[in-house]
């Protein structure tokens, strides 16, 4: 091999190893960013960009200064709706904030904010308690005001808030709000850090991918350019013997010298040259951005039997175990239509329609069923619970919320219907009644 050829493959390699670097640089950036390729979100609901901007708040927070959460344009937010107070539901939703704010590096993380649901015990002493028991170590804000003030909010974000006793129950929802100040994802109890993160690293990863990389691109560009440059200049001082070489000899005479004299020429072709090669990778790839606005999705409304030409399978009842020992597992039956729902006893609505529940499945045709599932619960609550309300069908357990999720259920309580041929005609988000069920059961029995 003439030393001229090896040259010409030293040359190659240089602008292999731009391309590759340039490729590499795109990963990398991608791979920081946590992007998805699709943009998908993982919430219970979903909204596009620009579909849903969040409903302004302006209240003051634990330090005593007056915050808006418009403010925070810039930072994705979780938006939530506690009480200091609180022993249950509380602690469990701060908890799982505080693991998402862990799972990214310091100046990375979404903003915690806090909407108070007891405006006459919370307090900023009772605020900074909650967070340090909680472990909160990014930037978080409690906001509080008299009742008038925090009711228009929780209005404005379909929160229930309600004096029960000494004790205070709401609804248990996270909202995930965007740089630009939208409501991207919607996520009720029991919640999936693990799913708000993805979210987080996906809006992070839109925000951060408008443009090429271009700091670790510049320095793979440098580093192949010079490679370019060191390649031509050895050309340039090749040996006289190469002169015999065919292939020199075909150069028009001086052309080597007089590329190798002009360093910037080579610098700026070989980097141009690799610009392109990345934005074709790019373009191959598919832009994060676009793609993940084009793949955000919407939540339909609550109640409405879905066509039937649009229904989708239900998911598999599989793996869940029965909530009494020794009971064989619960499965929709073929032929039938079959109500799943979704409770627990620790859930005010869902003990507000549980007398409506077991009076309707008394009154059950042959041709329909009824099964329970107990999320996120003990089971001897669940079993006092079914016994003071009479609730005498197949009751299956959920103890993490993989069913509930599986069904995409908006929180609890949800009743899911499934019609005969085994397809979601329907989801009834919040408590129902007799009548609620029935008019659901008569329009599937009419279906042909």
């Amino acid at each position: 091999m003439t030393r001229l050829t090896r040259l010409t493959l030293l040359a190659v390699a240089a602008l292999l190893a731009a391309v590759g670097a340039s490729t590499l640089a795109l990963a990398v950036v991608h791979d920081q960013t946590g992007a998805s390729a699709d943009g998908h979100l993982e919430g219970d609901a979903t909204w596009a960009p620009g579909e849903r901007p969040a409903p302004p708040i302006r209240l003051t927070d634990q330090t005593g200064r007056p915050l808006s959460l418009g403010s925070l344009h810039g930072d994705v937010v979780m938006l939530t709706f506690l009480d200091t107070h609180c022993r249950e539901i509380c602690p469990t939703i701060g908890a799982q904030l505080a693991s998402v704010q862990r799972a990214f590096p310091r100046g990375q993380q979404p903003v915690i904010v806090v909407v108070s649901v007891n405006p006459a015990k919370d307090s900023p002493s009772s605020a900074r308690t909650f967070a340090a028991n909680m472990g909160w170590s990014g930037r978080w804000h409690w906001l509080m005001g008299d009742r008038q003030q925090l009711s228009r909010v929780w209005q404005s974000y379909g929160i229930d808030v309600r004096k029960l006793n000494n004790d205070i129950a709401h609804s248990g929802a996270v909202y995930l709000v965007d740089k630009a100040g939208d409501e991207r994802s919607g996520y009720l109890s029991p919640i999936a850090p693990t799913l708000i993160a993805h979210d987080v690293k996906a809006l992070t990863g839109q925000a951060a991918s408008t443009g090429l990389p271009v700091l670790p691109l510049i320095g793979y560009l440098f580093a192949a350019s010079v490679a370019a440059v060191l390649v031509i200049r050895l050309r340039a001082d090749a040996s006289p013997q190469d002169q015999d070489d065919p292939q020199r000899a075909a150069l028009p005479q001086g052309f080597s010298q007089r590329l190798a004299a002009k360093p910037a020429v080579t610098v700026l072709c070989t980097a141009g040259l690799a610009v392109v090669l990345t934005l074709v990778i790019a373009e191959v790839s598919g832009s994060p951005t676009a793609a993940a606005s084009s793949a955000a999705t919407s939540s339909s409304a609550s109640g409405a039997v879905i066509p039937a030409s649009a229904r989708k399978p239900s998911p598999s009842l599989q793996g869940a175990q029965p909530l009494s020992p020794g009971r064989k597992p619960a499965h929709v039956v073929p032929g039938r239509v079959t109500f799943i729902n979704f409770w627990a006893s620790w859930c005010t609505p869902c003990q507000q329609e549980a007398p409506d529940i077991a009076r309707f499945v008394r009154k059950l045709p042959s041709g329909a069923s009824f099964l329970g599932v107990d999320v996120n619960d003990r089971p001897s609550n669940a079993l006092a619970f079914m016994r003071r309300y009479g609730l005498h069908y197949a009751m299956l357990s959920d103890p993490d919320g993989t069913l509930l999720r599986r069904f995409h259920a908006m929180g609890l309580p949800t009743t899911v219907a499934i019609d005969r041929h085994g397809r979601i005609a329907v989801a009834l988000f919040g408590p129902q009644t007799q009548a609620s069920l029935q008019e659901v059961l008569h329009t599937l029995q009419a279906e042909k």
